[in-house]
């Protein structure tokens, strides 16, 4: 008697599980697929139409929030040749 109850119980859980992978996850992965590629869509429909500002820096200094936005030069400038610092290597054996 254990032993039918056993497989019926072992039938039934492999019959939910198949149709649960038959039916629900393929549903599930569209959802999140198509989400996942409408927001890439929002982001470079906004980044085309030239809405791509820096978002706010947000800066937290004992329960205050001070919010400062980056300026949008700041982003474009290039590094000047100053900036480069060359460091010599030796090979040290041992």
């Amino acid at each position: 008697m254990g032993l039918i109850r056993f497989l019926a119980i072992a039938l039934i859980i492999y019959s939910v599980f198949r149709l649960f992978i038959r039916y629900v996850f393929p549903w599930l992965a569209k959802y999140v697929l198509r989400k996942a590629s409408q927001q890439m869509q929002d982001q470079m429909n906004q980044q085309a139409n030239g809405n791509s500002e820096p978002k706010a820096e947000k800066i937290y200094d004992k329960g205050n929030v001070e919010i400062r936005k980056a300026s949008k030069t700041s982003g474009n400038k290039p590094s000047s040749a100053g900036d480069d610092e060359y460091v010599d290597f030796e090979e040290v054996k041992d």
